[in-house]
């Protein structure tokens, strides 16, 4: 057991994420949350006798670490939903993930297998096929590989996490874009300096 929360949770054997609220996202076999009973998709509502349904889980992580007992109390409700997704005629999901730890479900298109299966945009993806997810990347060997998924989801669980992602990754392409054509400005010049030093 550790001596303090310092490292809480993942000292403690569990990852948290979201933005309140906050959610259980993954449990180590064998540590002191899975002994407890804690499971992925939990959803954390007090820690120390104190509501943190309004709390991101950096806030929660915050009090934590300041909190006199080791570990913090907690008190949890499950929240997960399973759903089943079975390719289209066209061979798609219609669905979009993005994210690295937690995975969100960015788009759901309309009338496609993950609309009828009752997925929204901001849901937390655990797992598929019964493998956990930490990256939106980690769900394309399912979606190129399978005629079929199960899905394990917190629903709505990151609405504001997808907004943040999906700018964050939209500055990432402007900067890539700008830091490109700098680049071919430059290499449009070399052959001028080139010339001008005699080479």
């Amino acid at each position: 057991m550790p001596l303090n929360n310092n490292d809480w949770p993942e000292a403690f054997g569990f990852t948290i994420g979201g933005d309140s609220p906050s959610y259980i996202i993954s449990v180590q076999p064998g540590s002191h949350a899975h002994n407890a009973g804690l499971q992925p998709g939990d959803q954390l509502v007090e820690l120390h006798n104190q509501n943190v349904t309004q709390l991101s889980a950096n806030g929660i992580r915050s009090l934590a670490q300041q909190c006199p007992s080791i570990p913090p109390s907690i008190v949890v409700v499950s929240c997960v939903k399973t759903c089943e997704l079975v390719r289209d005629k066209n061979g798609r999901y219609g669905m979009t993930l993005i994210g690295g730890g937690p995975v969100y479900v960015e788009v759901v298109d309309m009338q496609s297998p993950a609309d009828r299966a009752g997925m929204k945009s901001g849901d937390m993806v655990l797992e598929i096929n019964g493998v956990q997810i930490r990256h939106s990347d980690d769900a394309k060997m399912f979606t190129h590989g399978s005629s079929r998924l199960k899905m394990v989801i917190i629903p709505g669980a990151g609405h504001q996490s997808v907004q943040k992602l999906a700018q964050k990754f939209e500055q990432q392409a402007k900067e890539r874009a700008v830091r490109a054509e700098g680049f071919f400005r430059k290499v449009s010049l070399w052959p001028c300096t080139i010339l001008q030093f005699g080479f």
